[in-house]
């Protein structure tokens, strides 16, 4: 069974805000990023969305060490899932999906302190922290582009500044749009 070693973590700017996951597998002195995007979520889903893909990207079964910084995930993929079957889901969408991803490989679960040190997690938090705040400025600029278009169909002179919050939420439960990314770490 192919080893591989997994560090993961999800950000986001808000609740709900723009958000992101990264996710480091390595094994036999490869290493590969994956991080993705979302315009409007929360830091739950994507601690957990960044474990999800690292397993479900897997063609075959691995033995994995999987390294979060949330307790959260590490607790409830190892220990409350079993209740929240029996009783209710909490994000079922989420563990359900989880659990599916993880049942193919043998994957033990640790708990890295955030901004420790560890340099799989440090790397995992710079990068989906940086993709949050592309988001956000993504947003930001879409908003300010969709106020000129409005402006300039009235006739209207765009002020120099324009209150980007209010628009950025209307546009945030709007858009569907999400940016994913592949990158390969050296």
């Amino acid at each position: 069974m192919k080893k591989l070693v997994v560090h993961t973590d999800g950000a986001c700017l808000g609740n709900p805000g723009p958000g992101g996951w990264a996710a480091i597998l390595a094994s036999e002195g490869v290493k590969k990023a994956l991080i993705c995007g979302v315009i409007a979520t929360n830091t739950t889903r994507m601690e957990v969305q960044a474990a999800i893909q690292a397993l479900a990207g897997l063609k075959e079964p691995c033995a994995v060490e999987l390294f979060t910084d949330s307790e959260y995930l590490r607790e409830g993929i190892t220990k409350w899932i079993h209740a929240w079957k029996a009783r209710g889901w909490k994000n079922k969408d989420l563990w359900q999906t989880l659990d599916a991803a993880s049942a193919n490989h043998k994957v033990t679960w640790h708990w890295a302190r955030g901004h420790s040190g560890n340099p799989g997690n440090e790397r995992c938090d710079l990068l989906s922290s940086a993709l949050n705040h592309l988001l956000r400025d993504l947003v930001a600029h879409f908003c300010h582009l969709c106020q000129a278009i409005r402006c300039s169909r009235k006739n209207l002179i765009v002020p120099p500044l324009i209150s980007m919050r209010r628009d950025s939420r209307h546009v945030i439960r709007r858009l569907s749009v999400r940016l994913c990314l592949l990158k390969f770490v050296h």
